[in-house]
C-alpha cells in the first residue's frame, strides 16, 4: 500500500471529468495532507495518517489545512457490556432521524466490500472527514450481525480467560461514526441475524414503509428495494448476490438461502420508486455491465444463479432508470454506461485497494474516486 499513490488532478488525462468543483476538491484534499497541492496523496494517508495517533486513545485529529479547519474525529465508545448482549435495535425511524434527512446529505463517499474489518470502516469515515461528506453508503459484504450470532469472525469466540466477548470492530466503528453509515446488505453478512431482526413486528412494521432500518448507533441497513430522497435525488438499494465460491464454501459462515436477491425484492424496488430513481446502489453487477466473473473455474449451476441475478439487476435498471449505479462484489474497478437509460455504474474495489472509495455529489449528479 504505501508505494500506491493518488495523482492530483491537473487534466483530462488524469480525470475525465471536466467539472471544476471536482477538480477542487481533489487540489484541496491532495494539500490537505501534504501540504502542497502537487504533493501526490496516498490512501494510507486518509486512513493511517502518522499524524493521528493510533489506537484512538483521544479522537481522531485531521492535519490542518482541509477547508481551513481541524476536523477531529472521536474514538469509538467502549461498548456497555460484551458483544453477546448487544442485538440489532430500531431505536429511530428514517423519517425522525434528522441526519438522515433529505436536506441533511448532499455528498456521500460510497465504499465497496469491507469483510468486517474495522480497518476499513474506519478509513471511510476518514474520507467523508476529509471530503466534507455528510454519509457513508458501504454496498454489502459489510459482515453485519449482533451478539445472537456464534459464526466467523473469530473475535464472537468465547475467550477462554472468561472476559467478555469483545465487539467486532467493524460493527464497533460503523456504529459509532459521527456520520451516518449506511450498509446494503451483500452475500457475506451473517444472515441468521438479519432474518431474527426482520421478523420482529417493530422492524417489519419500519420496514413495510420502504425506508432503510436502524440497527443501532450511525449505523443503518438499506435492505433490499429500500428507497429514500437525499439533496432532493432519489436514492434506492437492491443488496445481495450469489457466492461463486459456494460450492466449497464453509456453511458455518456462508448462508446461500438469503444471499441473492429475488424477483420479489426487484418489484418491491420498483414499487417503493414509481416515478424512477436517479442513483441505484447495489452489492452485484447489472448484466449490463461486461466481463465481470468471466473465466472463473465455477460449477455451471453456480454460473447459471449468477447470471440470474444480473438479469435480475438489469430489470430494476430498466424499470428505474437511475442516472448513477454503485455495485461491488467482484473487487474490481470498473466505470462504464449500460443501456436502456444510459446509466452511468461505478464498480467498486474491495478493502482500501484502487477503485475502492468513490465520493458522489448529489447536487451536481457527479462522482471522483478516492485512488490508492
Amino acid at each position: 500500500m504505501p508505494g500506491r499513490i493518488l495523482q492530483p488532478r491537473t487534466s483530462r488525462s488524469s480525470c475525465p471529468c471536466t467539472q471544476r468543483s471536482c477538480q477542487e476538491q481533489s487540489r484541496r484534499l491532495t494539500s490537505s495532507v501534504n501540504g502542497s497541492a502537487d504533493t501526490p496523496l496516498r490512501l494510507v494517508d486518509l486512513i493511517l495518517p502518522t499524524r493521528l495517533q493510533w489506537p484512538d486513545p483521544g479522537g481522531l485529529v485531521m492535519p490542518r489545512g482541509y477547508g481551513g479547519r481541524v476536523t477531529t474525529l472521536p474514538p469509538p465508545p467502549a461498548p456497555v457490556g460484551d458483544f453477546a448482549e448487544f442485538r440489532f435495535a430500531p431505536e429511530r425511524a428514517w423519517e425522525d432521524a434528522p441526519d438522515v434527512a433529505d436536506g441533511a446529505v448532499r455528498r456521500v463517499v460510497v465504499v465497496g466490500d469491507v469483510h468486517s474489518e474495522g480497518l476499513w470502516v474506519r478509513g471511510a469515515v476518514h474520507i467523508a472527514a476529509f471530503e466534507e461528506c455528510d454519509a457513508v453508503v458501504q454496498v454489502g459484504d459489510f459482515w453485519l450481525q449482533d451478539g445472537s450470532s456464534t459464526l466467523w469472525p473469530p473475535q464472537r469466540m468465547p475467550l477462554s480467560s472468561g472476559e467478555p466477548v469483545p465487539w467486532p470492530d467493524a460493527m464497533r466503528r460503523a456504529m459509532s461514526s459521527p456520520v451516518p453509515f449506511i450498509v446494503l446488505d451483500g452475500n457475506h453478512e451473517v444472515w441468521p441475524c438479519l432474518d431474527r431482526y426482520l421478523e420482529r413486528p417493530e422492524v417489519a412494521e419500519l420496514r413495510s414503509v420502504g425506508r432503510p432500518v436502524h440497527l443501532g448507533g450511525s449505523l443503518w441497513w438499506a435492505d433490499r428495494g429500500s428507497t429514500w430522497t437525499w439533496a432532493g435525488r432519489r436514492c434506492g438499494a437492491l443488496g445481495g448476490a450469489v457466492s461463486p465460491d459456494k460450492y466449497f464454501a464453509n456453511p458455518a459462515y456462508r448462508w446461500p438461502d438469503s444471499e441473492a436477491p429475488t424477483w420479489a425484492d426487484q418489484r418491491r424496488l420498483a414499487a417503493n420508486a414509481p416515478d424512477g430513481l436517479d442513483v441505484l446502489f447495489t452489492h452485484d453487477a447489472p448484466g449490463g455491465v461486461a466481463g465481470l466473473g468471466e473465466g472463473m473455474p465455477v460449477p455451471a449451476w453456480i454460473a447459471a444463479e449468477c447470471a440470474d441475478v444480473k438479469d435480475l439487476l438489469q430489470a430494476a435498471v430498466a424499470a428505474t432508470r437511475p442516472r448513477l449505479l454503485f455495485h461491488g462484489h467482484w473487487h474490481r474497478r470498473n466505470h462504464e454506461h449500460i443501456r436502456p437509460a444510459d446509466t452511468e455504474v461505478y464498480g467498486l474495489n474491495q478493502e482500501g485497494r484502487s477503485g475502492w472509495a468513490a465520493v458522489l455529489d448529489l447536487n451536481e449528479m457527479h462522482a471522483h474516486w478516492i485512488e490508492p
